[in-house]
């Protein structure tokens, strides 16, 4: 039986010419024009979502607008009746996949990677990033002539970053053997993630196949953390250092932008080593991070000074990062200027700073600098050695015991900060949809949530709030103090200051807070520079996995299993994963699944577990986890 067209104003649909999860793309006459188009129009499901039918609006005009010899035209973009549409030149000289059947020849491959380059190049300047560049989505409009197609999940890179930092993670969208590391995580992407999966692409076409073999995202996964950078056969060994600087693991050794991998593949001479990104590949890198909001300052590369995200065991994981086990000691009065307004900066070196130098910190006095005037805080705080020596059982705070002035407001001293994981992912959920009534709808469900004071503060602006915040730090609040070092680490209101983030998680950790603790440790190792220091954060982390913060027992838990910087514990590593996923962690879960799924440092594979640990995964809102239920390629 024949199936009915669609009809959209304007268009003689003739026929289908394919479809796939998104959308339906149909040969059309725009009439008027008279000319051939291809019209895609989305799938029903997704076009229900009213804001999925916004976004898509928005983003396509703003893609209409893309105007480059390598990218499709768009000509019209439009809705009917509830059938969102889009209708581009349609390319008859076939796709890039079909033409890979065997090597291309090099000169080939580099002219149609440079061709593409020059595509992205442009997207990238104009704010999107294509997310899914692969064989499929490459047409050629004559034999020579490549055309990048489907920007059909590109977005604006500010809109993958309008998102809290205290986890990173979005939805995985794209070609799981094309696309970055980052990307199979969902983490926050930028102009790299292209890069990587353009070299994906350039390395198939020169050798024939793709760089790994794995048959789903977990297998994937695992090769490109287990094995080197795969190696071009000799003949093309002269090209081996570009393909590095495309696929380098770890995204701050790729090519920084296509601007540079096109003045690479330009000064490429005949028989001789291309220009390369700079650093060298280390093919040990680390490991993934669990789901969490990507970081909301507008920077595309990711340096030391910003939160470190990297890949181990196929894992999702977040690293955490360099200090010391710090017993904390000595209840000391505190005295701060009550000046308010202006952000508190701590001056002197404290316990951050010395145990990243790999020493145990001496008691000091630090500067409070509020409005210019310098005041002190008796700090009479003394961590133990980096290598973990000392009593654990001390944790009083200096701060719980500060005297109150009658100009700063009274703080009582909060229980331990233990957010539940139904309330922090609800509050994932809620920003990383990027859509103020879901935050508001967040702050009214959980209006006594630490996360609601971050919103709230958010959504307002209003410095009167971080000025009463400052205040209640000052007065020893271990809750505002979370509150205001993750507005600094976000930037959101305060602008971003990632010293006065992690002086304020560091304060909240002296408390014993369990989310100040994960806080510190997490922001320590984003300026962590070795893995001593890395080892003794994880030492703060291992506190708060103790105290039950199911965020901190998913992350210590994936270094166990990974094994490179505490030394492989893979019951230890179990047992945390099950006890955030009792809380309701659906990281945790999916994590499970994944070790499960691929029986990775077990005996073998069961996958009834996986299913069970996967299931409920997604029931709790795991972005990932129903893909791995039935995960085509």
């Amino acid at each position: 039986m024949t199936e009915d067209l669609p009809e959209i104003p304007g268009y003689t649909i003739e026929h289908l010419l394919g479809e796939g999860g998104m959308a339906r793309v149909y040969l059309a006459i725009q009439r008027g024009f008279e000319r051939p188009v291809a019209l895609k129009i989305i799938a029903p499901e997704l076009a229900a979502n009213e804001e999925f039918g916004k976004r898509f609006l928005r983003e396509a005009r703003i893609v209409g607008m893309l105007s480059h010899p390598h990218i499709v035209p768009v000509y019209d973009v439009g809705e009917h009746k509830g059938l969102l549409y889009l209708a581009m030149e349609i390319l008859a000289d076939g796709d890039l996949r079909s033409r890979m059947i065997k090597p291309l020849d090099e000169d080939v491959a580099l002219e149609i990677t440079r061709q593409l380059a020059s595509a992205l190049g442009y997207a990238h300047k104009k704010g999107f990033i294509h997310r899914d560049v692969k064989p499929d989505n490459v047409l050629f409009r004559d034999v020579d002539t490549a055309v990048l197609t489907d920007f059909g999940i590109a977005r604006a890179a500010e809109d993958s970053e309008d998102v809290t930092q205290i986890t990173q993670v979005q939805s995985v969208i794209g070609s799981p053997k094309y696309m970055s590391p980052e990307q199979s995580l969902g983490h926050q992407l930028d102009a790299r993630t292209d890069i990587y999966s353009l070299g994906v692409m350039l390395f198939q076409m020169l050798s024939g196949d793709a760089p790994y073999s794995g048959r789903n995202l977990t297998e994937i996964s695992l090769q490109r953390f287990e094995r080197q950078m795969p190696r071009l056969p000799d003949h093309l060994q002269r090209l081996q250092p570009l393909i590095d600087s495309m696929m380098a693991y770890n995204r701050d050794q790729r090519f920084a932008s296509c601007e540079d991998l096109l003045v690479a593949l330009k000064d490429l001479p005949s028989g001789s080593p291309p220009v390369v990104a700079g650093g060298a590949f280390d093919a040990t890198a680390v490991m993934a991070a669990p789901e969490v909001p990507p970081p909301q300052p507008r920077e595309q590369a990711v340096g030391p000074g910003r939160r470190a995200v990297v890949f181990g065991a196929a894992l999702v994981l977040c690293l955490s990062a360099a200090g010391g086990w710090y017993a904390l000691r000595n209840n000391e009065s505190v005295q701060v200027a009550k000046t308010a307004g202006t952000p508190v900066v701590l001056q002197e070196k404290g316990l951050a700073e010395a145990a990243l130098e790999g020493e145990p910190p001496q008691d000091s006095v630090v500067t409070v600098r509020e409005s210019g005037e310098a005041t002190t805080l008796d700090k009479g705080v003394v961590a133990d050695a980096v290598a973990n020596d000392g009593d654990r059982s001390e944790s009083a705070s200096s701060l719980a015991a500060a005297p109150q002035s009658d100009t700063v407001p009274a703080a009582p001293v909060s229980p331990p900060l233990l957010p539940e994981p139904d309330e922090f992912f609800a509050f994932y959920d809620a920003v990383n949809l990027g859509v103020p009534a879901a935050e508001k709808e967040f702050v009214a469900a959980y209006p006594r949530s630490v996360f609601a004071d971050i919103l709230r503060v958010k959504s307002t602006g209003d410095m009167a709030a971080v000025e009463a915040l400052q205040q209640q730090a000052a007065s020893g609040s271990a809750r505002a103090m979370s509150v205001l070092g993750e507005l600094y680490d976000t930037g959101w209101v305060v602008g971003k200051d990632k010293d006065a983030a992690l002086r304020y998680a560091e304060l909240a950790a002296r408390q014993g807070s369990p989310l100040g603790l994960y806080q510190h440790a997490t922001l320590l190792m984003a300026v962590a520079q070795t893995d001593a220091q890395r080892r003794a954060a994880l030492r703060i982390l291992e506190k708060s996995a103790e105290d039950g913060f199911f965020l901190a027992q998913t992350l210590l838990a994936n270094h166990l299993f990974d094994g490179r910087l505490l030394g492989r514990d893979v019951d230890e590593s179990l047992r945390l994963f099950t006890l955030a996923g009792e809380q309701g962690d659906r990281n945790a879960l999916f994590n499970l699944g994944r070790i499960y799924d691929a029986g990775i440092h077990l005996s073998e594979p069961d996958t009834a577990r996986a299913r069970e640990y996967f299931l409920a995964a997604a029931r709790l809102g795991h972005p990932q986890a129903r893909n791995y239920l039935q995960e085509p390629i």
